[in-house]
């Protein structure tokens, strides 16, 4: 069994790193960064590395999705100059539904890679991997 500096398996702490990255990002990061700097371990830096980018693409792709509700908004500012009462809004709330699903899809992807840590394993997702393998 390999056991990190702080006397805990490497595989309880990739499946703790993933955890923390689906309850909140300030301790996974700090612990991402402890595993980087101070862990000699290749797979459990791997991990560190592929949770943040979980972290960091969702984010991104849920801060696009707000920016469809701001330029709406600008819009709305715009028309408002020339035309009163008429308002311009995302159909059914698709925003946020698909904002909501993404946070889904993120916790789901963190809590299953988590779960699979513990024995050593690494759940494959081919674009966020291949981000990972270029950058480490």
């Amino acid at each position: 069994m390999n056991k990190i500096k702080l006397g805990v398996s490497a595989g309880l702490t990739g499946a703790i790193l993933y955890f923390l990255g689906a309850i909140s990002i300030i301790p996974a990061v700090i612990l991402a960064g402890y595993i980087l700097l101070k862990e000699e371990n290749d797979w459990l830096k791997y991990q560190a590395v592929k949770m943040v980018m979980i972290v960091v693409i969702f984010g991104a792709i849920n801060i696009g999705l707000n920016c469809i509700d701001d330029i709406f908004a600008i819009f709305n500012q715009v028309i408002g100059i020339f035309a009163k009462n008429v308002h311009i809004a995302v159909p059914l709330g698709l925003t946020g539904i698909l904002s909501t699903v993404c946070s889904l899809l993120r916790n789901i992807v963190l809590i299953w890679s988590g779960i699979n840590a513990l024995n050593f394993k690494t759940v494959y997702v081919a674009s966020i991997d291949e981000l990972v393998s270029k950058n480490m």
